[in-house]
């Protein structure tokens, strides 16, 4: 990820969601559930169809193009 043209780590990550689900705990007002499946109704209602099968795959492919350049810092 680049901020004003230098490179910085990706802050989107595994430990930033440990440190909210942590905050989070601490709280007496937050509840922590595991997510219902609603199924791709919902998604397919407001994104096209093509587009939820490219993200169904996409991952996999370029991981299968070339595994060894980060689709993601």
């Amino acid at each position: 990820m680049f901020d004003g043209g230098q490179r910085v780590p990706y802050y989107e990550n595994p430990d930033r969601m440990d440190k909210i689900l942590s905050t989070l705990n601490q709280t007496n007002w937050a509840e922590i559930k595991e997510p219902t499946d609603f199924g791709l109704d919902p998604i397919l209602a407001v994104h096209d169809k093509d587009y939820i099968n490219f993200l169904a795959s996409c991952w996999t492919e370029w991981l299968d193009s070339d595994s060894s350049i980060s689709a993601s810092p």
